[in-house]
């Protein structure tokens, strides 16, 4: 069974999960642009996608904060349908980065 999104940002070193959390921003920021930007579906449900993934964005800036002050601050990766493909992305830049 593959490890979680939570379970491999986890694993990493402080300074890597930062960089995750940076570049998770990064990546729903162009998720929202594409969704917003495609010819595909209909105005309405555009709107509705990029809402969730603005949302998870806010959520994902604020922990980025948080942890540049070390403070604690709960982020459910464990609960994100709509940045999971942006997630993974995320890791994978993290793990290049790091070879």
């Amino acid at each position: 069974m593959a490890a979680t999104v939570r379970q491999q940002v986890e694993k990493l070193p402080a300074n890597q999960q930062l960089s995750f959390y940076e570049l998770f921003a990064h990546q729903l920021t162009i998720d929202v642009r594409s969704v917003l930007y495609s010819p595909n579906g209909g105005d309405k449900a555009k709107v509705e996608s990029a809402k969730k993934l603005n949302e998870l964005l806010h959520a994902v800036t604020q922990k980025v904060h948080a942890t540049r002050l070390e403070r604690s601050y709960f982020l459910d990766l464990d609960d994100m349908t709509p940045g999971l493909a942006a997630a993974d992305r995320a890791l994978r830049l993290v793990e290049r980065a790091s070879l």
